[in-house]
């Protein structure tokens, strides 16, 4: 496999799909003065973003809020504009409302561990509320490892990643090769917690 960069000499370039990556990726070769073309099967652009009306109910075919807002504002920064002066972003919160076959409820607050580990205490007890502390400071590390190096630099060659000095201390913290489930299991067995967890797979 080899990996190629844009050079700054003017080329025509055409993307295939106008979902949110390819909008982001024809902004940015845009703006290096390169001639872009966007061609989409369908006639909206956004990809999975998007709302289904159906009998007075509203349907989220995708994404339906922006777990890493920074990152479009650096998108907007680097093409032209800074994004507040272009859309209306509006904070969530409560984040997500749980509710389980039991009736068993919870309700996330926004941008707040601490809150949110209150939260499912007053839920599910104690132990679930520092079971999920202990799950999110596990996340945090896997973040932390996997940031610089996979999300937000350029991949030109895998032997990059390679020559890191903490390539294997990151791969341990990563732990490419354990499942989602079996991770959330090794730091709880309670089953609500385990759900909501599982719902994060969706995201892949």
């Amino acid at each position: 496999m080899s990996y190629h960069r844009v050079t700054d000499a003017p080329k025509r370039i055409i993307i295939i799909g106008a979902g949110m990556g390819g909008l982001a990726t024809a902004a940015r070769l845009a703006k290096r003065g390169h001639q872009v073309q966007i061609f989409e099967a369908t006639n909206f652009v956004g990809g999975k973003c998007r709302t289904e009306w159906i009998e007075g109910f509203a349907f989220d075919t995708g994404p339906s809020l922006l777990t890493l807002p920074a990152v479009y504002r650096d998108l907007f920064l680097k093409t032209g504009k800074r994004i507040e002066h272009l859309l209306n972003i509006k904070p969530v919160d409560p984040a997500f409302t749980y509710i389980f076959h039991d009736g068993a409820k919870v309700v996330f607050p926004n941008l707040s561990h601490n809150n949110t580990v209150a939260a499912i205490s007053a839920a599910f007890g104690d132990q679930a509320g520092q079971e999920w502390h202990q799950l999110l400071s596990r996340a945090e590390k896997m973040w932390d490892a996997s940031r610089e190096s996979f999300i937000e630099s350029e991949l030109k060659s895998p032997l990059q990643i390679l020559k890191r000095k903490s390539f294997l201390k990151d791969l341990m913290t990563i732990a490419p090769t354990t499942s989602l489930r079996k991770l959330t299991t090794q730091h709880t067995n309670n089953p609500y917690l385990r759900k909501i967890i599982d719902r994060y797979a969706t995201y892949t």
